[in-house]
């Protein structure tokens, strides 16, 4: 039975391995049980050594490579402190050697279950495409808005039929 259950927990660890968000998982007592790949690839640290460290220094790197690293800090130590959930804090990595710079969504939720309560799971999402996108479409609008605009300035000026001159332009 342990056998089975050692490899049932290898095929999950190496699951949880290849997604492409960083996931970090902690102990009640607020120590790292876990960190997946991409927690090294997103924050430049070596997950091995990431093992058994306490919260508040683990909190610390991560906070040192983030723009918005104080508030991240905060709202991290207040949520393991009190055991509520973290959604949807957005900020950006800072590149440096060993790490790209990319916009990171982080989520953190209290583990309820027997074994593991009081324990936590941290997940951080990449999410630099979608920001980019959400960019290029903010600009592209205001570009619409713009020639709208402009186009009724001069049919209003010109006295001229409004469908007629976007049909001309």
């Amino acid at each position: 039975l342990r056998e089975q259950e050692a490899r049932y927990r290898f095929l999950i660890e190496d699951g949880i391995d290849t997604l492409d968000f960083g996931v970090i998982l902690w102990d009640k007592e607020r120590r790292v049980l876990w960190a997946n790949h991409a927690v090294e690839e997103f924050f430049g640290v070596d997950r091995d050594e990431l093992f058994g460290l306490p919260a508040d220094r683990v909190r610390k790197q991560i906070a040192d490579v983030l723009a918005d690293g104080e508030e991240y800090s905060s709202l991290v130590e207040t949520a393991h402190r009190r055991g509520t959930v973290v959604e949807g804090f957005v900020t950006r990595i800072l590149p440096a050697a060993g790490r790209s710079e990319r916009v990171i969504q982080y989520r953190s939720i209290p583990i309820e279950t027997a074994r593991y309560r009081g324990g936590r799971i941290d997940y951080y999402a990449d999410i630099t495409e979608l920001k980019r996108l959400e960019d290029a479409l903010r600009q592209e609008k205001a570009q619409l808005d713009e020639a709208v605009s402009y186009t009724h300035l001069r049919a209003h000026e010109t006295g001229r039929n409004l469908v007629c001159r976007l049909l001309l332009e």
